[in-house]
């Protein structure tokens, strides 16, 4: 008996790597003490993505339709895994906001990164913030 011939099967969309629900919690546990210390009392929740690099073409479109796609009172953590070749980490993320197309909505965004001034604004790898604006 000969078995059917089939088209072969697309390739799958590539899945982001699942982030550990302790470091979930320790990403918006971070975001959450850096907007009260701000003054903020309404908090939003945030979603959780990762890209591939800051300051990079294809990440910023994507970043910009994840923004789009979410509730207008919903927040991003965006985590990148690399900076653009080339480009310092203040320059990565000027290029990443310059790319970026946010439609209507108003964000205040809060930079995170290994190389940042204040302990509470140190992170491992760059990620940036979009925080819906009141």
């Amino acid at each position: 008996m000969l078995a059917e011939a089939t088209a072969p099967a697309a390739p799958a969309p590539a899945v982001e790597p699942p982030l550990s629900p302790a470091l979930q919690g320790y990403l918006r546990n971070c975001v959450r003490d850096r907007l009260r210390s701000e003054g903020r009392d309404t908090l939003p929740w945030f979603r959780i993505h990762l890209y591939l690099r800051l300051g990079d073409a294809a990440s910023a479109a994507a970043l910009d339709r994840d923004l789009r796609e979410q509730g207008p009172t919903q927040g991003l953590i965006a985590l990148f895994g690399d900076l653009e070749p080339g480009l310092t980490i203040e320059t990565a993320m000027a290029r990443q906001l310059d790319l970026m197309s946010l439609d209507t909505r108003r964000y205040a965004v809060m930079t995170l990164h290994g190389d940042a001034d204040c302990l509470h604004r140190v992170m491992p790898c760059p990620t940036l913030v979009f925080c819906p604006a009141n």
